[in-house]
């Protein structure tokens, strides 16, 4: 009997080896310069950016994630995250929207930013007719991202649009600056 045990052991092996090495390579694998999957975050109610208590990861009215898109130091916002804000947002810190990232304010909803703001890659920031934001200090637009501005965008500081850059829209901007430059797209 232990004969044909012996037998059947040598038989299996290779064959769970090559099951084994199977599993291996058909395991999913992200091929580079496929675009990574949306995140999206939906503001719930008004509050701070970075409050995780303020955001759904299905729409406006929930169910919470209990999530926040980032923290601050500065607010780095990336690898196709999508904010969708339609409350009264603040955020109290810098922020950085690069990588694919999209923040979309729509109507009635507004984002106010106690510091300066910077998209650049190709993040996009987009401001929706009835939709309003206000930046405390400096906007820059850098590299191939863009801006849509068809509702309201207060800037406090500098404007300055480089690169590839896009800055568009049929809203009101309104500029408090000392420096405002732009080699980019000015539609």
């Amino acid at each position: 009997f232990g004969h044909m045990v012996q037998k059947a052991m040598k038989k299996s092996i290779p064959f769970l080896a090559i099951a084994f090495l199977g599993l291996i390579s058909f395991a999913p694998v992200q091929k580079s310069g496929k675009k990574a999957p949306i995140i999206p975050y939906y503001t719930m109610m008004n509050g701070e950016m970075t409050n995780p208590a303020i955001w759904s990861s299905i729409s406006h009215s929930g169910p919470g994630c209990f999530c926040a898109p980032a923290s601050c130091s500065p607010f780095h916002l990336n690898s196709s995250r999508f904010l969708y804000i339609a409350h009264a947002v603040t955020l109290s810190c810098d922020l950085v929207l690069d990588g694919n990232a999209t923040i979309i304010v729509e109507a009635g909803g507004s984002l106010i930013f106690t510091g300066s703001a910077s998209v650049s890659g190709t993040g996009d920031f987009l401001v929706q007719p009835g939709g309003s934001v206000e930046v405390a200090g400096s906007l820059n637009l850098i590299g191939t991202g863009n801006v849509t501005i068809d509702g309201y965008l207060y800037v406090g500081g500098d404007l300055t649009i480089d690169g590839a850059a896009t800055f568009c829209g049929n809203g009101i901007v309104t500029i408090v600056a000392y420096f405002c430059s732009w080699s980019g797209n000015w539609g």
